[in-house]
């Protein structure tokens, strides 16, 4: 199950008597920083049908190019790149959803100059501004692209 933490390499082969549990603190911490990345890029609710893309990605890493490609949701692999201009005013924006599977999307972008959200052009789906850094996404094709402006 997605999210759970079961790690039977903590159970010793040899020993006398019964086999019993021996878990250190290695394993759990290093499983940490990979679980919290992809919650960072990718995060399911888990009481509703809703993927948060870049939920809680630093505002620091939109002022470059950022993407990841298929990571696993419930959904199936979801993919995004993320392409700013120089002058930071427009990031183009390429989801790509599972064939057949249409799950609703926020998308937030946290801006790096704090800019506000101000107009979002979107091929392949159509789009709610939320906030001045969230879009509700409603996909209609497999790939989405979005370009987004921002002003301050």
């Amino acid at each position: 199950m997605p999210g759970t933490f079961t790690a039977y390499e903590q159970v010793p082969i040899r020993g006398e008597g019964s086999r019993r549990q021996s878990a250190d603190y290695c394993v759990p911490s290093q499983l940490t920083i990979p679980l919290m990345t992809r919650w960072m890029l990718a995060y399911e609710e888990r009481d509703a049908d809703v993927l948060w893309l870049c939920r809680a990605v630093p505002r620091e890493w939109l002022a470059r190019r950022l993407a990841f490609s298929n990571a696993l949701t419930r959904w199936g692999p979801v993919s995004a790149e993320f392409q700013p201009d120089a002058d930071l005013r427009t990031i183009r924006v390429r989801i790509e959803l599972p064939q057949g599977q249409k799950p609703r999307v926020v998308l937030r972008v946290r801006h790096p100059r704090r800019m506000r959200l101000a107009e979002a052009c979107i091929a392949g789906g159509r789009s709610d501004l939320v906030d001045y850094e969230s879009l509700r996404l409603t996909p209609q094709e497999k790939t989405m692209n979005l370009t987004l402006t921002f002003r301050p």
